[in-house]
Formats: structure tokens, sequence, C-alpha cells
């Protein structure tokens, strides 16, 4: 059985967690075991179910590759009717690439 957990994504103002902070949690995930991390991308906010918006999926996970070793990284949400589809596919390319594979679509 393989396991993963949601990168703590929020956007909370003085109380968003920082790249060092994300990075700690999920070099700690590595080390027990997990085999993904997922971001969710939301644009706007979506109350009752969430009261908070959230970074940007893309750039964080850009982002985590660099402090992360061997996790993958992907999205459970990703709203991709309000962009180009085609930079998309050039930025998810990077993504996969800079990771050395590890993301997920």
């Amino acid at each position: 059985m393989k396991y993963g957990l949601r990168i703590p994504s929020f956007a909370l103002g003085p109380e968003t967690a920082s790249l060092q902070q994300m990075g700690a949690y999920l070099r700690r995930a590595e080390d027990l075991g997990f085999e993904a991390a997922f971001s969710i991308d939301h644009l706007l906010l979506t109350p009752p179910a969430y009261a908070c918006t959230w970074l940007e999926a893309l750039s964080m996970l850009s982002a985590l590759t660099g402090v992360t070793r061997i996790i993958n990284l992907g999205t459970l949400v990703l709203v991709l009717p309000l962009g180009n589809p085609a930079y998309f596919a050039k930025e998810w390319a990077t993504l996969d690439t800079l990771s050395g594979g590890r993301s997920i679509l």
C-alpha cells in the first residue's frame, strides 16, 4: 500500500507556512515512508467548504522540489480552464524535469 498526504498550502497571511516549514514537513514525511504529497489549487474562496484561499500550486510545487529528496509532488485539484493549456503543459513539463520526474499530474 502507498500513502500520500496534503501539503499545508493555505494562504493565511502571517500564518502561512513558509517554504522552510513545508520542506521540513515533507522531509519528515519522506522519512516516514510517504510516497506523495499533494497541494490544492483553488482560485477563490469556496465557503463553506474552505474559509481560506490557497497558495498557487505550480509555483509552490516547483519550490518544494528543491527542499525535498524523493517524495512525489502533485495536485488534488487543478483549475485548468482558467489558464492557457499550452503554457500550463510547458510549466508542468518544467516542474517534472526539475523534480527528476517526481511530479504527479
